[in-house]
């Protein structure tokens, strides 16, 4: 038996790639965070979040069980966005007319 054809740095040489047609990525699981996480990230304390999507200022957390709530972070994020565009820093409870 014949051993496989080897480059000049005795590797073998790499497998033929389409480069032309791009592979499209896989779909990545939102990511959901929960009312702690939240409030970290935007520096207040949990009962203020119920505050903040009640005024509209996140969105509605999407529930998973009787007492299990969680957040879209990309749909978060957006909220943040349009926040502090308006001039909202983070801390105090933000005042969005």
């Amino acid at each position: 038996m014949t051993p496989p054809a080897r480059g000049a740095r005795g590797l073998t040489p790499p497998c033929a790639v389409d480069v032309a047609t791009p592979t499209p990525a896989p779909e990545l699981p939102e990511k959901l965070i929960t009312n702690k996480e939240l409030a970290a990230m935007i520096g207040v304390v949990p009962k203020t979040i119920r505050a903040m999507v009640a005024r509209g200022q996140l969105p509605a957390p999407i529930p998973l069980g009787p007492r299990c709530h969680r957040w879209r972070l990309s749909e978060v994020m957006r909220h943040l966005d349009l926040l502090r565009r308006s001039g909202w820093t983070g801390g105090d409870t933000p005042r969005v007319s």
